[in-house]
């Protein structure tokens, strides 16, 4: 007796030995899928991370170590750093590239990840620490932080026209007086303080959509009617050159 599969006769006399095959080969997948998922859930308690937006591309990173030859018990480790997603682990050298390669891999997506809700996002100064969030999660939070600061004694600010600016800097904008030391931008790098003025009037020109819903949100801050942008339309077209040329690089 036999029967076609696939185009192919199968035998009574053999059809035995392709059931025993298939059953192994799906006991042998059980048991790899059963060690990864026993990686995955002893090595994603080593991660520390602010909020539960990267807990799936941390778990998709662990399984992609798992099925890429790494040895599962060599722990991975990892932490929030920057606004970007940082591993470290104790590997052979043989290993190296494969850490290298998927690390590198998983920082790039976590720098575009919401760290509070897994959403497309990007990296923004909030309190003076790096963090990435969504639109949505930044507005909520600055809306938040904004509703715990006094509001008494704002000035206009040069930079955005709000009246929002006290001692050094712009609590609606984030950005510090020419004269402040600024960790974010270097003085250096201006002829002097009218061109620092223009750049950071078009740094919150570019990011406007979310400056403008914050506002709204808020109605906190009221925007001077005697606000004058200073750059031209030429300058704001390099500058926006210059912002896609570094994007350019970063996802390189």
């Amino acid at each position: 007796m036999h029967y076609l599969q696939n185009n192919k006769k199968i035998t009574a006399g053999n059809s035995r030995y392709f059931g025993e095959t298939h059953l192994k080969t799906a006991i042998v997948n059980l048991m790899e899928n059963n060690e990864i998922e026993n990686f995955v859930e002893n090595n994603i308690k080593n991660f520390q991370t602010n909020g539960k937006g990267w807990n799936k591309i941390i778990r998709e990173m662990l399984i992609e170590f798992a099925k890429s030859g790494w040895n599962l018990d060599n722990q991975i480790f990892g932490k929030e750093k920057y606004a970007c997603l940082q591993c470290s682990s104790f590997s052979n050298d043989s290993e190296i590239e494969i850490f290298r390669s998927i690390r590198l891999k998983f920082k790039k997506l976590s720098g575009v990840t919401c760290q509070e809700c897994g959403d497309k996002s990007k990296q923004r100064i909030f309190k003076g620490w790096e963090y990435t969030l969504c639109k949505n999660c930044y507005l909520e939070k600055a809306t938040n932080e904004i509703y715990l600061k006094q509001r008494s004694n704002l000035e206009e600010c040069k930079f955005c026209g709000y009246f929002a600016f006290s001692e050094d800097k712009c609590k609606f904008c984030g950005n510090y007086d020419f004269k402040t030391t600024n960790f974010t931008i270097s003085k250096e790098d201006f002829a002097n303080e009218l061109e620092y003025i223009k750049y950071c009037q078009m740094e919150v020109y570019v990011d406007n959509d979310d400056e403008i819903e914050l506002s709204k949100r808020t109605k906190g801050y009221s925007k001077s009617e005697k606000y004058k942008i200073l750059f031209s339309d030429e300058e704001l077209k390099e500058y926006i050159e210059m912002i896609k040329s570094w994007d350019e690089i970063d996802n390189k």
